[in-house]
């Protein structure tokens, strides 16, 4: 095995499980909305 050059950069994020497509999406756009207002 070699090791990496750089330490680690990703972030771990808990699953997030949906009942319906729509829910989803409607999720999906909802954080959208939010990233743009910042």
């Amino acid at each position: 095995v070699v090791p990496t050059n750089k330490p680690l950069v990703r972030t771990n994020h808990p699953d997030i499980i949906y009942k319906t497509e729509k829910e989803k999406f409607k999720a999906i756009c909802d954080e959208i909305e939010e990233l743009h207002r910042v």
